[in-house]
């Protein structure tokens, strides 16, 4: 759970798992974790200015967490989305700084909540757990709307397509890619893709119809969703998990627990970029929408700002 925090918050956790920058303001919102004893505890942090990211003495908002904060997203203006260890989804609002109110806690995951996604035109949220459920959230009834039990393995992460307010997709240990559309009623779902020997990690949509899924492997396969009989193409991307994966002007970047970040030019498949400032587990990577820089988060406490990614490393 999230707490309102009566004295500054003392240090920034080192385990920095996610972060989203505010469509409008370039404000820097950031999920981390920490092992304390035997427990896991957590942050959710906010910078006004990213670049002084996570620097403690420019924060500017800050909040400790009981337990380790995993995902965190936008969802509006003044409203922001962290999933916990604990399996709670907390909604926390902007107040006069540095006070964030936890102003709604979402508990009905019976393990780690991995991931969320926030459709942004129903302001509807969706989450995955650890113990392979993903749920359906309206803000406007403030409750679960719909559970989708489709997957027999850890949810590592679920999104919206940011192209159709109705669709998103999500990615499995069981080794499958699921689709799913709210508009049906029988057979909402459909399964992409199933990979032989390696699971899926993480996805991105490229368009309403292509997705690109990281793999544990390293690899990342491209799907055409309007003809799934074509072969699938891949890049070996990483000699490692890959963590994340964002697409940014033509480009598709990923992370990986090789501590590397890397692009590669979607028609073509070419290496363009490769960065290892990294020295742990790429955990994240966001698009910065004032200037549509990249930047990347990990492990080891580290933020980094990808300048130059067009050009060939």
């Amino acid at each position: 759970m999230v707490q309102n925090l009566e004295k500054p918050l003392q240090e920034i956790p080192q385990y920095l798992e996610g972060f989203s920058f505010h469509e409008s303001t370039g404000q820097l919102a950031v999920a981390s974790s920490n092992l304390t004893g035997r427990d896991w505890d957590g942050a959710v942090t906010i910078f006004d200015d990213a670049k002084f990211a996570p620097n403690l003495p420019h924060l500017d908002y800050g909040y400790k967490t009981e337990a380790g904060a995993k995902a965190i997203e936008w969802i509006n203006e003044s409203r922001l989305v962290v999933s916990t260890d604990a399996g709670c989804l907390e909604i926390l609002d902007l107040k006069e700084r540095p006070n964030l109110e936890n102003t709604l806690r979402l508990i009905e995951h019976g393990d780690m909540c991995s991931t969320v996604s926030v459709n942004k035109q129903t302001e509807q949220l969706l989450s995955g757990d650890y113990d392979s459920i993903i749920k359906l959230w309206d803000l406007e009834v403030d409750m679960s709307i719909n559970t989708f039990n489709l997957h027999s393995g850890v949810v590592h992460q679920v999104k919206w397509n940011q192209n159709s307010k109705e669709t998103f997709g999500s990615v499995s240990e069981d080794q499958h890619v699921m689709l799913y559309d709210n508009r049906k009623d029988e057979r909402p779902a459909l399964c992409v893709g199933k990979s032989r020997m390696y699971f899926p990690t993480c996805l991105e949509w490229l368009s309403s119809d292509e997705m690109a899924v990281g793999l544990s492997n390293g690899d990342i396969v491209f799907y055409d969703l309007r003809n799934l009989s074509e072969e699938m193409k891949s890049i070996k991307a990483h000699a490692k998990y890959v963590t994340t994966i964002v697409e940014n002007n033509g480009i598709i970047f990923s992370g990986s627990e090789d501590c590397y970040v890397k692009g590669h030019d979607i028609k073509s498949f070419d290496s363009v970029y490769s960065s290892k400032n990294h020295t742990d587990y790429v955990k994240c990577l966001c698009v910065n929408p004032k200037d549509n820089t990249l930047w990347s988060c990990g492990w080891a406490g580290q933020i980094f700002c990808h300048e130059n990614t067009k050009k060939a490393q």
